[in-house]
């Protein structure tokens, strides 16, 4: 199945290593372990942004992620659990490096205007890292 960036920095990423994951609303439950990953920069279907293909990999794992608002005793701005599990400070910090992004970018990212009260997707794993 198809994944796309929107972003260089992430083709970057993945083709490097670090980007080991991504996280995407899948409320259909398409993504399966074993199905192969066709990472593309921009949508193919989108001829005018000259999208390419730039690796093609294999779902390793996956896990439901919340991404919710936290409140200000915690050291983030948000609360994260996967798979209906909290993450710890450092945790969320090293899920945030292993997705391409800083904590503050993760939480623009997820949860972008006022009042939006959670984030409900999964976590598209590449490698077997877990959480």
């Amino acid at each position: 199945m198809l994944l796309t960036y929107s972003r260089d920095r992430f083709v970057t990423a993945i083709q490097a290593g670090t980007k080991i994951h991504t996280i995407r609303v899948d409320w259909p439950g398409r993504w399966r372990v074993g199905m192969k990953i066709h990472h593309w920069r921009g949508n193919p279907r989108n001829v005018k942004s000259n999208p390419y293909q730039f690796a093609v990999g294999e779902c390793k794992g996956i896990q439901h992620i919340l991404i919710r608002p936290g409140c200000n005793l915690m050291k983030h701005r948000l609360t994260v659990t996967v798979d209906g599990r909290f993450l710890t400070d450092d945790e969320i910090e090293t899920l945030a490096r292993n997705d391409g992004l800083t904590v503050e970018e993760m939480y623009d990212w997820f949860l972008p205007k006022e009042g939006y009260r959670c984030f409900s997707g999964r976590i598209i794993h590449f490698t077997d890292k877990m959480y």
